[in-house]
């Protein structure tokens, strides 16, 4: 019976694991990107015989950030990403043969309108917006039908 007083007082409610574990889960997809951060610059540190202490220093934070960033605990900023990149000349997030696809802005097409007399053609109208019970066109208001 005292073995279960044990067990019983181990899983109260009082223990944190499980918010701990929650936490992980929350966190484990950044986690994942600063941890292949933290492999790339300590294997370039490493090859350039670079110290954590003089990256700090180079980068401008604190030796025990560096530290946080080596071991892939840390939330990097892209201020911090960008001040890596710099320092170590090394590209952190793309590499030099990806490519980056910047979505253009969306400029709407005009629409033409003929504006019929029976069949024969009387002019062209340009949409300049729609509301949802009229038509602007540039010299002009249509009420819509139907």
């Amino acid at each position: 019976m005292a073995n279960l007083n044990k067990i019983n007082k181990l899983a109260s409610n009082s223990s944190k694991w499980k918010e701990e574990a929650q936490k992980r889960k929350e966190n484990r997809d950044w986690q994942k990107h600063s941890q292949k951060i933290a492999i790339k610059v300590l294997k370039v540190i490493r090859e350039k015989g670079i110290k954590q202490k003089q990256l700090a220093e180079m980068i401008g934070v604190s030796a025990q950030q560096i530290n946080k960033i080596v071991k892939g605990s840390e939330n990097l900023t892209l201020m911090t990403i960008a001040k890596l990149e710099n320092a170590l000349n090394i590209e952190l997030l793309f590499t030099k043969n990806e490519s980056v696809i910047i979505q253009k802005e969306y400029i709407p097409q005009p629409v033409y309108f003929n504006v019929y007399n029976n069949t024969k053609i009387v002019s062209q109208k340009t949409v300049k917006y729609e509301k949802k019970s009229e038509i602007y066109f540039e010299d002009s208001i249509f009420e819509k039908v139907g």
